[in-house]
Protein backbone atom coordinates (compact mmCIF):
# COMPACT_ATOMS: atom_id res chain seq x y z
CA UNK A 1 0.00 0.00 0.00
CA UNK A 2 1.36 3.43 -0.89
CA UNK A 3 0.09 6.83 0.06
CA UNK A 4 -0.18 9.87 -2.15
CA UNK A 5 3.00 11.32 -0.59
CA UNK A 6 4.89 8.09 0.09
CA UNK A 7 7.67 9.10 -2.31
CA UNK A 8 8.25 12.49 -0.68
CA UNK A 9 10.42 12.42 2.45
CA UNK A 10 11.09 15.37 4.75
CA UNK A 11 14.52 16.92 4.45
CA UNK A 12 17.20 14.94 6.28
CA UNK A 13 15.41 11.60 5.94
CA UNK A 14 16.88 8.82 3.91
CA UNK A 15 15.11 6.79 1.25
CA UNK A 16 17.46 3.84 1.70
CA UNK A 17 19.48 2.44 4.60
CA UNK A 18 23.10 3.61 4.85
CA UNK A 19 25.83 1.44 3.32
CA UNK A 20 27.21 0.66 6.81
CA UNK A 21 24.37 -0.21 9.19
CA UNK A 22 26.75 0.09 12.17
CA UNK A 23 27.20 3.83 11.69
CA UNK A 24 25.29 5.88 14.28
CA UNK A 25 23.72 8.80 12.44
CA UNK A 26 23.90 11.95 14.62
CA UNK A 27 20.55 13.11 13.18
CA UNK A 28 18.94 10.07 14.82
CA UNK A 29 21.03 9.22 17.88
CA UNK A 30 21.86 11.26 20.98
CA UNK A 31 25.32 12.84 21.04
CA UNK A 32 26.42 10.46 23.78
CA UNK A 33 25.43 7.26 21.97
CA UNK A 34 28.50 5.41 20.70
CA UNK A 35 29.83 1.92 20.15
CA UNK A 36 32.39 0.39 22.49
CA UNK A 37 35.40 -1.67 21.38
CA UNK A 38 33.15 -4.74 21.01
CA UNK A 39 30.62 -2.85 18.86
CA UNK A 40 27.99 -2.69 21.61
CA UNK A 41 25.98 0.54 21.68
CA UNK A 42 26.39 2.71 24.75
CA UNK A 43 24.20 5.53 26.04
CA UNK A 44 25.98 8.05 28.22
CA UNK A 45 28.79 5.54 28.68
CA UNK A 46 26.52 2.67 29.80
CA UNK A 47 26.18 -0.26 27.42
CA UNK A 48 22.70 -1.16 26.29
CA UNK A 49 23.13 -4.78 27.39
CA UNK A 50 23.48 -3.59 30.99
CA UNK A 51 20.51 -1.25 30.62
CA UNK A 52 18.37 -4.09 29.24
CA UNK A 53 19.41 -6.42 32.06
CA UNK A 54 18.63 -3.82 34.72
CA UNK A 55 15.40 -2.39 33.28
CA UNK A 56 14.07 -4.97 30.83
CA UNK A 57 12.93 -4.47 27.30
CA UNK A 58 11.40 -2.81 25.46
CA UNK A 59 12.74 0.37 26.99
CA UNK A 60 13.42 3.96 25.98
CA UNK A 61 16.42 5.70 27.52
CA UNK A 62 17.38 9.36 27.48
CA UNK A 63 20.80 10.67 28.39
CA UNK A 64 20.06 13.62 30.65
CA UNK A 65 23.26 15.46 29.71
CA UNK A 66 22.46 15.19 26.00
CA UNK A 67 18.82 16.17 26.52
CA UNK A 68 19.76 19.24 28.57
CA UNK A 69 22.47 20.35 26.11
CA UNK A 70 20.01 20.15 23.21
CA UNK A 71 17.40 22.09 25.19
CA UNK A 72 19.95 24.81 25.97
CA UNK A 73 21.03 24.98 22.31
CA UNK A 74 17.40 25.29 21.20
CA UNK A 75 16.72 28.01 23.80
CA UNK A 76 19.82 29.99 22.82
Amino acid sequence: MTGANADVLPEGHYSAPPADLNVLDPKVWARTVARDADGVATVGGVDVKTLAEQHGTPAYFLDEADFRSRARAWRD
